[in-house]
């Protein structure tokens, strides 16, 4: 029953996130370029996996949306913050390095469930 309510939209949200990396947004929108496509992959799957998650638990669907929109404003809040301290300290402050990492990860499964759940009955 999953796989026959989240195939579609898991394949068509796989397809999404791997075009815009294709098309190299996530390093334009400020990830850096070694780790941009391992920050989909990782973000892709806890996405889905949220999705799913939200699913069988039911929550309600403006409950979900609301909760991936404030997910996602604060993990590119976060990754955005990581980044200009990593670089204000000439890559010496770790923290502000896992702050930009993680916030990356977060922001793309945050876009993932959103985009996920939107597309899912």
């Amino acid at each position: 029953m999953i796989v026959k309510k989240f195939g579609l939209p898991a394949v068509l949200t796989s397809a999404y996130l791997f075009g815009m990396q294709f098309l190299n947004v996530p390093v334009v929108l400020g990830a850096h370029p070694l780790w941009a496509m391992k920050v989909v992959l990782i973000g892709l799957i806890l996405g889905l996996s949220v999705s799913v998650v939200f699913h069988l638990i039911r929550t309600r669907r403006l409950k979900r949306y609301l909760l991936l929109c404030a997910a996602l404003i604060a993990a590119f809040s976060l990754a955005h913050y990581g980044k200009t301290q990593f670089a204000a300290s000439y890559a010496e402050d770790v923290i502000a390095g896992k702050f930009w990492f993680f916030g990356w990860i977060a922001s793309v499964a945050a876009l993932a469930a959103l985009i996920s759940t939107a597309l899912s009955r």
